[in-house]
């Protein structure tokens, strides 16, 4: 089975293209061994997926603003309208990048046998978990303009009147290509993973015709949370400290 669904038209206003979707797939099975015996199987696989761009994503022409905003096009994470922060003016926020892909495989199966007036059923459950995640909130790097590089004189004191205090428009350096300062933010991608567990038996004994006691037993074993290619950090502070040794 699959369903789907793209962005509202909200979310198409404010610059962004989202996806939703999810896959599932059940394979089962009931086997009847004898008269009073049977077994069941079941194999189920589920994937959600999300995916959020914006609606310049990701083949921007950074020449577009201005000829000077050419150099930046490689040094990017990814090729979108970037965040300006214009001193002195009201600016924008950019659409964070996020892509998210969840599945889940399970396998299970379990043993029924009926004696007298007992059902005993014993069975089990394995399962594996994985979360692929990333996100970028200014893939399109940041940058802060100011006045400084369309002043009169940059370095002079503020009060002269050629200081960029007096002088200079922030929106020309914008335009030229020419940030006081700039960063990308590079999205950490992880592949996180988890196997589940679970061992049952199960006992319903059939006392009188309107009175059924039922007891059971699980074991189960959550597994812990692990990175597939161990791109986790972490602080162990049992581990000897080599720079101070």
């Amino acid at each position: 089975h699959k369903n789907g669904s793209t962005n509202a038209a909200l979310q198409n206003m404010m610059g962004t293209r989202n996806g939703f979707a999810t896959h599932q797939v059940v394979l089962g099975d009931n086997y009847t061994i004898n008269a009073t015996t049977f077994a069941d199987f079941r194999a189920s696989f589920l994937r959600f997926r999300v995916e959020t761009y914006p609606m310049t994503c990701c083949n921007f022409d950074y020449s577009q603003i201005a000829p000077g905003w050419a150099k930046y096009q490689k040094q990017v994470t990814f090729a979108i309208v970037p965040h300006p922060n214009i001193i002195g003016m009201n600016n924008f926020n950019t659409v964070p990048i996020i892509l998210d892909t969840d599945n889940s495989y399970s396998i299970s199966g379990g043993v029924t046998k009926i004696l007298g007036r007992h059902t005993i059923k014993a069975g089990g459950e394995r399962r594996r978990i994985e979360w692929y995640y990333a996100q970028t909130n200014t893939a399109g790097g940041t940058f802060t303009v100011d006045s400084g590089f369309t002043s009169g004189a940059p370095f002079a004191a503020s009060s002269s009147p050629l200081s960029p205090s007096k002088s200079g428009f922030g929106f020309a350096s914008w335009m030229l290509g020419f940030p006081a300062s700039g960063s990308a933010q590079e999205p950490a991608l992880s592949a996180g993973l988890m196997n589940y567990t679970g061992l049952y038996v199960t006992d319903a004994f059939r006392a009188t015709n309107k009175l059924t006691f039922n007891f059971g037993l699980r074991w189960e074993q959550p597994g812990s949370f692990y990175e597939k290619k161990d791109r986790l950090a972490i602080i162990d502070l049992d581990l000897p400290q080599e720079a101070l040794s």
